[in-house]
């Protein structure tokens, strides 16, 4: 699945900049209404239009830049194994701060800024939901910050850095660091799902009439797709529902169905191409 964004204006400098103070303005006239006080001689009306046009302006700002999150979002999504729409979701909340937070007055580029906003806010909804389930909001934040650092210190000296160099450099326990590299990187997080799915032991039990023979193609499929497919659909013994795989592997069963999808088209070009 991927995220359709409509075709929105994008956004020059000046335009970035006439938008931010139109945002500022509809604040400002917004508080003035609250305290009910006068704003340089405005009246309700005029402080009431200012608020509008606020609205209008923070609304365009947030459309024009909504690409950057579908961008940020379907690289993750690749990379985690997660639905799409759930991160890009996140990341809109990320923008939506961003957009708050940003001072134009800075000179900076909004989405300079905003990138690394964005790609927190998803980069911490997929940290939680893949594989270290017992991972809290902070430990995502601390493994992103670990992460741009070494990317920093690597941009800085031209090659690779290891954990006990980039641990003197962040002034951190070399364990720690090690842990939130581990945690943040996202070729762990592809992997995280086929190491759930070892349940060989849970079916060991499970008598061998029970279990139909699998098809030869099924060995062709990737490890995530087939012990779904395999689970689903009785060739580990008796077939599981969406709710429980779901369940067992601390996953949607939005996921589960996703990753059954994605094995039975692959299933059926594998057949058509024999």
């Amino acid at each position: 699945m991927r995220i359709t964004i409509p075709e929105f204006d994008l956004l020059n400098p000046a335009d970035e900049v006439r938008l931010a103070r139109a945002i500022e303005a509809g604040v400002l006239a917004a508080e003035a209404l609250n305290r009910d006080e006068n704003l340089l001689g405005a009246t309700a009306a005029e402080l009431r239009q200012l608020v509008a046009a606020g609205h209008a302006a923070q609304r365009g700002f947030f459309l024009a830049n909504l690409k950057l999150v579908a961008s940020i979002s379907h690289q993750w999504a690749t990379r985690a194994t997660l639905p799409v729409d759930e991160l890009f979701q996140e990341g809109c909340v990320g923008l939506g701060e961003a957009i708050r937070r940003w001072d134009h007055c800075r000179g900076s580029k909004f989405s300079s800024f905003a990138y690394p906003l964005v790609e927190g806010a998803i980069m911490g909804a997929a940290l939680l939901r893949c594989g270290e389930l017992n991972a809290s909001r902070f430990q995502a934040r601390t493994a992103l910050e670990v992460r741009r650092a070494c990317r920093h210190l690597e941009a800085q000296l031209g090659r690779q850095v290891d954990v006990a160099e980039l641990a003197r450099q962040l002034g951190r326990d070399e364990a720690a660091v090690a842990r939130s590299l581990q945690l943040a990187r996202p070729s762990a997080l592809s992997d995280t799902l086929v190491n759930v799915l070892s349940w060989e032991e849970d079916y060991a039990s499970i008598e061998e009439h029970d279990q139909a023979t699998p098809p030869p193609w099924l060995t062709e499929l990737p490890a995530q797709e087939r012990v779904v497919l395999e689970f689903r659909y009785g060739f580990r013994g008796p077939q599981a529902s969406c709710e429980t795989l779901a369940e067992r592997l601390g996953i949607s069963e939005s996921t589960v169905r996703r990753i059954e999808k994605r094995g039975l088209s692959r299933a059926r070009r594998l057949l058509a191409a024999s």
